[in-house]
């Protein structure tokens, strides 16, 4: 991936109180994974093979939601709520 206007800066955080969450290995292997599955779906759609591409597309989404969750406890702290519906309010 190539950022030429330096956007991409602005989604590190800048300090993170806390342990690692994640370790260089496991970054690059959830990141291997996501482009294969991307590279997979698009050749899957194009032989019309949309069974494969139903269930690759399920995986694809698992490993975004689990960067996403990484990423927010990043930002906020391991203990942050990453419920799938997002933070849960304690004031109901």
């Amino acid at each position: 991936m190539l950022d030429k206007t330096g956007e991409a800066l602005r989604l590190i955080p800048h300090k993170f109180n806390g342990p690692p969450l994640l370790d260089h290995g496991r970054g690059l292997r959830l990141w291997r994974t996501f482009w294969f599955l991307a590279i997979y779906l698009a050749k899957q759609i194009v032989r019309q093979e949309l069974w494969t591409v139903k269930l690759r597309d399920a995986e694809c989404k698992q490993v975004l939601l689990q960067t996403i969750e990484w990423y927010e406890k990043m930002v906020h702290s391991e203990n942050y709520d990453t419920w799938h519906a997002g933070p849960l309010s304690m004031n109901g």
